[in-house]
């Protein structure tokens, strides 16, 4: 989580080939983030920061669910279920769909 500037591979590559056996450098790069939004937030802000974002997940489903008992906002709780959908599903299994890839 931006501490690749911090690091070189000369610092990580004994400790890569003590672990795997061999050190390639083409598997650490820097990346922004581990396309995963649930790592994302636990290992960049630790325990509190992930309460924090799955308190607010659950708060924004309960509110959907409360705006599902009004007939006249069916397009907001089914516009408000796509993006909880979307941030949530494909933040879980998006690591899944780049390793497949």
């Amino acid at each position: 989580m931006s501490n690749f500037p911090n690091f070189s591979h000369k610092d990580i590559k004994d400790i890569v080939i003590k672990d795997v056996g061999k050190y390639d450098q083409n598997k650490f790069k820097p990346f922004a983030h581990p396309h995963n939004v649930y790592f994302a937030y636990l290992t960049g802000g630790g325990i509190l920061l992930f309460s924090i974002f799955i308190w607010f997940w659950l708060q924004v489903v309960n509110i959907i669910y409360r705006l599902n008992k009004a007939p006249e906002d069916k397009w907001l709780i089914f516009n408000g279920s796509r993006v909880v959908l979307i941030v949530l599903a494909v933040g879980l299994i998006n690591r899944l769909l780049i390793n497949m890839a």
